[in-house]
């Protein structure tokens, strides 16, 4: 695996290990790069979705009130 040098804000890299109670930095970094892929892969799903038509009543807010029942 190669070794990348990045210049990171130590405040700011302190700040992430202590919210994902990682215990090394690389830890730190490691898992907030998965976490941004994650949630681009999300958003890319939720937007699939929403464009299928046979799914265009979820946009409905009287339908999904009443789904969620």
């Amino acid at each position: 695996m190669p070794v990348t040098s990045v210049d990171v804000p130590d405040d700011l890299l302190d700040r992430a290990m202590r919210t994902l109670g990682a215990t090394t930095k690389r830890e730190a970094i490691v898992v907030s790069l998965e976490a941004v892929v994650q949630r681009g892969e999300q958003l890319a799903a939720i937007e699939a979705l929403a464009a299928m038509p046979h799914l265009a009543d979820l946009a409905d807010p009287e339908i999904r009130a009443q789904a969620r029942r």
